[in-house]
């Protein structure tokens, strides 16, 4: 996802916005939350079905690196999946840290 990033070479502000795409299931967490009381439990290794997503993805974040090059990195945003005239919507948020070599 391509990024704007508002600050200095150590503390910054970013704002991206992009498209991307991928195998869906709606159903993710019931596959796993699943009980089988009269019915035999699917066998197969997806309970859930699946279908190709196309997402529209909005995302914000802030960043910090520091002189002997470890960085770290929250963010926050959105995305509007499309697939054969359903929609999904998805918050998310994560952070990442490590060394820069």
């Amino acid at each position: 996802m391509p990024r704007l990033r508002l600050g200095d070479d150590a503390t910054a502000l970013t704002v991206g916005a992009g498209i991307s795409g991928g195998e869906y299931g709606d159903g993710f967490l019931r596959g796993f939350l699943q009980f089988c009381e009269e019915d035999p439990c699917p066998t197969t290794s997806s309970p859930y079905p699946t279908q190709y997503v196309i997402w529209s993805n909005f995302e914000t974040g802030f960043e910090h690196w520091w002189r002997n090059g470890f960085a770290i990195r929250v963010f926050a945003g959105y995305a509007h999946g499309f697939a054969s005239g359903d929609s999904f919507n998805l918050p998310y948020f994560g952070f990442g840290l490590g060394y820069a070599f």
